[in-house]
């Protein structure tokens, strides 16, 4: 039974056809056969995670789920960042769950899959235009371009993209 690798299999079709140079897959907060499926097909992961004690806990969950992935279904699987979700500026909670994070993954095994993952600069604050965008059938791009939100993941694309020019430089390939 090979459920594991079927999207693998169906993007690696594709590329035949259709060249890309990005698949940005969405996928639900459980750890079933859906993610699985998009773990093994992905080169590196990003994860949201909202600033709240109980989501470091999901996130033990899914680091454990990306390293059994790494092992038995996909050797090039990375997680590259977390991303702050549903950031509420100011808090100290946010605070403190940042800062743990910072320090876990400043401390990891060089052997994990999230050994290079950082915690993105930009925050996704709460914004309620990011609720109401997909109940039209949009993204905040489209339903609200000039709201906190689509400019907050605007800013991390940008990070994003920043950092993937920095990975492909020369100056780093050769060392």
């Amino acid at each position: 039974d090979n459920r594991e690798i079927v999207l693998r299999q169906a993007i690696r079709k594709m590329a035949e056809t259709e060249p890309f140079d990005y698949i940005i897959m969405d996928c639900p907060p459980s750890l079933g056969v859906l993610t699985i499926n998009a773990l093994t097909a992905a080169s590196e992961v990003i994860i949201p995670l909202q600033p709240h004690f109980f989501a470091l806990q999901g996130l033990s969950k899914l680091l454990e789920t990306t390293a059994l992935v790494r092992r038995r279904l996909n050797r090039e699987l990375r997680v590259s960042g977390v991303v702050l979700c549903l950031y509420e500026t100011g808090t100290r909670l946010a605070a403190d769950v940042t800062d743990d994070l910072s320090a876990f993954l400043n401390h990891s095994d060089p052997e994990a899959p999230w050994s290079s993952a950082k915690v993105f600069k930009s925050r996704i604050r709460r914004n309620i235009k990011l609720a109401e965008a997909p109940s039209y059938g949009q993204s905040v791009f489209d339903y609200s371009s000039s709201c906190p939100g689509a400019k907050d993941y605007g800013g991390l694309v940008q990070e994003i993209i920043a950092d993937e020019q920095v990975e492909e430089s020369p100056i780093r390939q050769a060392a």
